[in-house]
């Protein structure tokens, strides 16, 4: 058995191994936590955060997790979805790499046009967009509740930054 399979069984054995109590039985076969265990794999095999239009095992793991974020944010999850989801954050937290070079990459132009400019025409490397319009998508994602808590934190810490 691969490595990642190994983990995928690991956790689901944690989970489910309590025949005595039914709830959490018909909660941790429920289609929310195959999804939810399908992410954290997901997470460990690919070592990144789930995006949007991600698939893996026949889901759309990115298109879930970020309809779970807004969900996440608003508190409108189950109390034991939104432990899980809680507990996965900081591990998710650290996924961020193609995100925090993009934010790193923005700091660092706005740092030498001392936070004046904002991006006119800039392409981030390793996209196809300009440092304005990926700060137009944050906006957006942010309207939407899509970002996690330290990119919040980390787009606040710039100067002049403003959510609209």
């Amino acid at each position: 058995m691969e490595e990642h399979e190994i983990f995928l069984n690991m956790v689901e054995q944690i989970l489910i191994h309590d025949p005595e109590d039914e709830a959490k039985q018909k909660l941790y076969t429920s289609p929310w936590i195959r999804h939810f265990i399908t992410m954290q794999e997901f997470i460990y095999v690919f070592n990144k955060k789930p995006e949007i239009g991600d698939h893996y095992k026949g889901l759309q793991i990115g298109d879930w997790f970020s309809e779970q974020l807004p969900l996440f944010n608003k508190k409108q999850l189950s109390d034991n979805q939104y432990i899980h989801l809680a507990r996965m954050i900081p591990i998710i937290d650290r996924k961020l790499s193609l995100w925090g070079s993009e934010f790193t990459t923005v700091y660092l132009y706005l740092l030498r046009t001392e936070f004046q400019s904002f991006g006119r025409g800039y392409v981030i490397p390793l996209q196809e967009y300009s440092i304005r319009q990926w700060i137009k998508i944050q906006q957006k994602n942010h309207r939407e509740l899509r970002l996690l808590p330290s990119e919040i934190d980390s787009l606040e810490s710039i100067p002049n930054w403003k959510w609209n």
